[in-house]
């Protein structure tokens, strides 16, 4: 509730409803709409479930069905600590976006590693490309390699879904209606939050993979040969399983989001979208690189982990702090600075329900045929209302913006329920959905639905 709105009149204090007593059955709350519903029922799940997988691990059984039990124990483990993480970063980053939708690529990112749909990336970086490592190599050349093999191969699978979002978003008149409406909005990238949220989604499936199928089961089988102690093998299995997924946050997660943030970028910038989407690549993966290089000097660890969690913690805070330029409102817990706009010019009676524009504006309007419609900060739309269109302008509602550092620059904010398509200056296309904002300049193209409307100059 904004500390400008008025509290709710509170009920007899000294009876209690029957929702407040069952609150289960209260008509106000709905937990299956939470994001902690799906943790919450993970935890219940989980920690029934590895109660009874330790008979598993520790019982009378075969050294193999013991192993089974322990890999199943250790997926157990693993999933549920990544879940952690991300539903922490997803309630953090205040997204509108659904938590089910950034599944999208988590989804993607474990078809493609256990399939032959990883084939390519491993034939063009690791055999095409200087990726493959032989013994004997000196700092340099093993740094070369991981950078080929380990950074552009592993950095670009964990975000090729988010590279085809960001594609569709941005042509969105031509795929939008082409694809199913969930699919859509699965993998749609509308700017650098969508972007950074779908690639940490993507590097906790690589960590599920690469740790569970290649790391703990061969450092488990490594201890047993070595020690010839099978428990030993998996007390070690289970050490290594922390610095893995919890330092997802400063390494395969952190790579990956920083990625997608450009990406998502690019989206709303896409005049410099090879720039900024080529350097995040290159970044994180020689961030990845030099991880991976830290046998061969110990400090690499410190530099990347240091470097990656405060690159991947900038994108994402200003990742929310761009959001409210697309006309949502931020939690700052006082990291993000959040300028005010100006106050808005007290509305002043003009034709077609606008307001006159403010004297710092620069003067614009919609037209639409031979109808012209002022816009400035706080005038409202309301194409209902106008009798020229014959009832095409239905629901089309919006309110005039302006940019909180920029008075000159001016914004639509849909409040209506239907999504709009822009075509803007240079040619591409956007979807403004409701409660986002559409900058205002001349040349911009408005399609309302039934209704198409130019952006001009007064």
């Amino acid at each position: 509730m904004s500390k400008d709105q008025p509290h709710p009149v509170p009920r007899d204090a000294d009876d209690a409803s029957f929702s407040e007593m069952v609150p289960l059955k209260s008509s106000k709350i709905n937990i299956v709409k939470s994001p902690l519903f799906l943790l919450v029922m993970a935890t219940a799940a989980i920690t029934v479930l590895t109660f009874q997988l330790l008979s598993g691990v520790g019982g009378g059984q075969s050294a193999q069905a013991r192993m089974d039990a322990f890999a199943t124990y250790s997926y157990l483990v693993a999933g549920y600590m990544l879940l952690l993480v991300v539903v922490a970063i997803f309630l953090y980053s205040k997204t509108d976006k659904p938590l089910w939708a950034n599944f999208s690529n988590f989804a993607f990112v474990w078809l493609v590693m256990v399939t032959p749909l990883a084939i390519p990336y491993f034939y063009i970086f690791r055999t095409i490309l200087p990726g493959k490592l032989v013994p004997n190599m000196t700092a340099i050349q093993n740094f070369i390699a991981m950078f080929f093999a380990a950074g552009l191969m592993e950095e670009l699978m964990k975000v090729t879904l988010v590279l085809i979002g960001a594609y569709v978003t941005y042509n969105a008149a031509t795929w939008k209606p082409k694809l199913p409406d969930a699919l859509y909005k699965a993998i749609r990238v509308r700017g650098p939050l969508d972007g950074l949220m779908l690639g940490i989604f993507g590097g906790a499936a690589f960590i599920m993979i690469e740790t569970l199928n290649q790391y703990v089961p061969g450092l488990v089988k490594s201890v047993q040969q070595q020690s010839g102690n099978e428990f030993g093998g998996y007390g070690f299995g289970l050490m290594l399983l922390f610095p893995r997924v919890a330092g997802g946050i400063v390494g395969h997660m952190a790579w990956a989001g920083i990625t997608g943030y450009f990406i998502g970028l690019a989206v709303v910038r896409p005049s410099m979208w090879w720039k900024l989407i080529g350097g995040a690549w290159l970044v994180t993966s020689a961030l990845h690189a030099t991880w991976n290089t830290q046998d061969y000097f110990q400090p690499f660890a410190w530099i990347s982990a240091i470097a990656g969690g405060a690159l991947f913690l900038a994108c994402l805070l200003k990742a929310r702090q761009l959001e409210q330029t697309l006309g949502r409102d931020v939690d700052t817990y006082g990291s993000i600075v959040v300028e005010k706009a100006p106050a808005a010019p007290q509305a002043q009676p003009a034709p077609a329900a606008a307001a006159a524009p403010a004297s710092k504006e620069k003067p614009i309007a919609q037209a639409i045929g031979d109808l012209q419609i002022a816009l400035g900060a706080g005038a409202t739309l309301d194409l209902s209302n106008e009798p020229a269109l014959g009832g095409k302008g239905a629901g089309v509602l919006g309110e005039g913006t302006q940019h909180p550092t920029r008075p000159d620059v001016l914004g639509l904010k849909n409040t209506g329920t239907a999504e709009w398509t822009a075509t803007l200056r240079d040619g591409s296309t956007t979807t403004i959905e409701s409660g986002r904002n559409l900058r205002l300049a001349p040349g911009v193209k408005v399609s309302f639905g039934a209704v198409e409307a130019d952006v001009i100059a007064l």
